[in-house]
């Protein structure tokens, strides 16, 4: 099975690349942040694939910490706060050769972790994670439960991982998300009244001065607009997938995206029944049907803060083709 999307354009703002892992798009504060930034003029941003590396944050971070003037008191405040968190990164920027290693400490990043460290050719942070949450006009009951660490060998290997176990409790829960902007999920144990799912984002990257490679299993964006990005959306749960972007010039970037989806679709030829009870109780073995995605686009900058981008996005089954 083929589908062809659509083949499609794109105008949004200017860009650059370097060695680093990728931000989670449902840390909206900094990418409506950096959004914010490029809609006033005081920063590039090329935003048509999604999520950013850490590195690349932290570079426009550092160009609007020179632009002061041109940003609000909150807005200040807002940039110191996000200069602590992608402080390690400012740091590898600088070419900071110090040595940090603390345990349980805000320490010189200002920015608390159960452990960090960092020196010119290593860094690593790991932190547990913990949630809950109230729903009072629906009276449901949330929270969830995990742990997280990334870090970055040499100056072009990066690595990250991040497991969250949830579980919702009430009597109106919405077991699909189907009608929200939340993203999708697949549910571990389910009763009338409870659900429970997990989430795992982790993955490799490996950059260089002009583009970057990435083996992941994450959330991807791709396409511009606030209430839903045209190609590709955060909606869909996080996929495995390989990622590739180039930019060997400042106006010209091309990006290229091969994932593996969940086609939900039993292959009837696999089924077998197995065991030596299988006659009498029907239990069976079985495989489903693969199905993947491809897109790849070529994005031009013909003017200053304008990009074109042309290209296009398929659903394909069966056999693997990387062509």
């Amino acid at each position: 099975m083929k589908r062809i999307l659509l083949i499609f354009l794109i105008v949004s703002s200017a860009a650059s690349f370097a060695q680093s892992i990728h931000e989670p798009l449902y840390n909206n504060d900094i990418y409506d942040f950096l959004d914010n930034q490029a809609s006033k003029g005081n920063i590039g941003l090329f935003d048509d694939v999604r999520p950013y590396t850490r590195i690349l944050i932290s570079e426009k971070l550092l160009e609007l910490k020179g632009k002061r003037v041109a940003l609000t008191n909150s807005e200040n405040k807002q940039l110191d706060f996000f200069l602590s968190e992608y402080a390690f990164e400012k740091m590898f920027i600088e070419k900071n050769s110090t040595k940090v290693s603390e345990f349980f400490r805000f320490g010189v990043t200002d920015r608390f972790k159960v452990y960090k460290y960092y020196d010119k050719n290593f860094t690593f942070d790991i932190d547990p994670v913990f949630g809950i949450g109230y729903d009072f006009s629906r009276g449901n009951y949330s929270q969830f439960g995990g742990i997280k660490f990334k870090g970055r060998i040499s100056d072009f290997i990066g690595f990250y991982f991040d497991y969250r176990d949830f579980t919702e409790t009430g009597d109106s829960l919405d077991f699909d998300k189907a009608f929200t902007p939340e993203t999708g999920i697949q549910t571990l144990q389910r009763t009338e009244t409870s659900m429970n799912y997990s989430e795992a984002r982790g993955g490799l990257t490996f950059g260089w001065s002009w583009g970057n490679f990435s083996v992941a299993k994450d959330f991807i964006n791709i396409g511009s607009s606030y209430q839903s990005s045209v190609i590709m959306s955060s909606k869909a749960p996080s996929f495995p997938f390989m990622r590739l972007d180039i930019s060997p010039v400042d106006w010209f970037q091309y990006n290229f995206v091969h994932a593996w989806l969940d086609s939900q679709m039993i292959d009837s030829t696999t089924i077998r029944h197995i065991g030596p009870e299988a006659k009498y109780r029907g239990s069976d073995s079985y495989s489903r049907r693969f199905k993947y995605y491809v897109s790849h686009t070529f994005s031009f900058k013909p003017f200053e803060n304008w990009w074109l981008t042309f290209g296009e996005s398929i659903i394909y089954g069966d056999r693997l083709e990387f062509i």
